[in-house]
């Protein structure tokens, strides 16, 4: 489905300059393998129109209108994961691991030029907290992943469901301050997992069982996407069952202005190697900090308030693969 979209970059060379190896680099190649990942997962909303805003700042304006993604939904996806064994597949380095916090959102890439028309399903990640430099620097030199550096807590292990989860992010807590560590996100759990949940060994089931949770949710879909459900079924178990296209601004800060020397629309395809179980946690409540380095409650507007969330937890191998452009400035 991309083919269209690469056809129509202009002046694009495949002949590029060898990148400049050095013993000091901490940025690795895709694709990105992660094995043991335990992921805490929770459906938490959010506001329809911060959610369409963020997307079309982030590729409807820099594209001029080239690339266009939708919100789908008003839940974001929010997982906080321990990942025991991260390493590039591209470059025998040797191995390390991370804890992760990423916010993603799932859109619709659509053609504009054609009634915007659903092309794809992407994962967008809004928010990415990491706790390891490997990943912080080459999530965001490689892929263009904009992660932030921080630390999280409860996410550890496969044993019993965590009390608590906490992510804090290095930042300013006001403009102008000293920068420090900040919580920014808590998970607290109010009600334990129901003890006639059904254990998910595969990832069939894992789709159907997240198809079954839209379906039976009047308000999961954003009120300017109309889904045509047959397609859209259809789309979200291609992408399940297969790739999870994920869409990226990946851009390079002038060094002495505020352009970017280097600006481009990349789809990057994650892909699950191997799909252990899913278990449900309960619900908790979440509690979110604003502060300046870290605001999404602004900017996708995250209910808290009076909301429980259910959260599960998911235990799998995957890879993210390296980013294709399908815009480039």
């Amino acid at each position: 489905m991309l083919n269209k979209l690469f056809s129509c970059m202009k002046g694009k060379s495949s002949k590029l300059p060898a990148y400049v190896e050095r013993d000091d680099d901490m940025s690795f190649p895709a694709p990105i393998v992660v094995e043991n990942a335990v992921l805490n997962c929770f459906f938490v909303k959010v506001d329809q129109s911060s959610v369409k805003t963020l997307l079309d700042k982030t590729f409807s304006d820099p594209s001029g209108g080239a690339v266009k993604y939708v919100p789908v939904s008003n839940y974001a996806f929010v997982v906080l994961g321990d990942m025991s064994t991260l390493y590039s597949s591209a470059i025998d380095v040797g191995t390390t691991s991370e804890k992760e916090l990423t916010i993603w959102i799932l859109a619709a890439a659509v053609d504009s030029n054609n009634n915007d028309k659903i092309d794809r399903l992407v994962l967008f990640p809004a928010y990415v907290i990491a706790d390891d430099p490997y990943s912080l620097v080459s999530g965001r030199e490689s892929l263009g992943f904009f992660k932030s550096w921080g630390a999280l807590t409860g996410v550890e292990g496969d044993g019993d469901p965590p009390n608590s989860l906490s992510v804090s992010v290095f930042g300013h807590g006001v403009k102008g301050d000293h920068a420090a560590f900040h919580e920014v996100l808590n998970f607290s759990q109010t009600t334990g997992p129901a003890k006639d949940f059904i254990l998910i060994t595969s990832i069939e089931e894992a789709t159907e069982y997240i198809l079954s949770f839209i379906r039976e949710s009047e308000e999961f879909f954003h009120g300017d996407f109309t889904p045509d459900w047959a397609l859209f079924e259809s789309l979200f178990k291609d992408m399940w069952n297969s790739e999870f296209p994920i869409a990226l601004l990946k851009q390079i800060r002038d060094s002495s202005t505020d352009g970017a020397v280097y600006q481009a629309i990349l789809e990057s395809n994650s892909k699950i190697n191997r799909f252990e179980k899913i278990e449900y946690l309960g619900k908790y409540q979440c509690v979110q900090h604003s502060i300046f380095s870290f605001r999404p409650d602004e900017s996708l507007g995250i209910a808290t308030a009076d909301e429980s969330y259910h959260g599960f937890r998911v235990v799998m191998d995957f890879q993210i693969d390296g980013g294709k452009e399908i815009w480039k400035a």
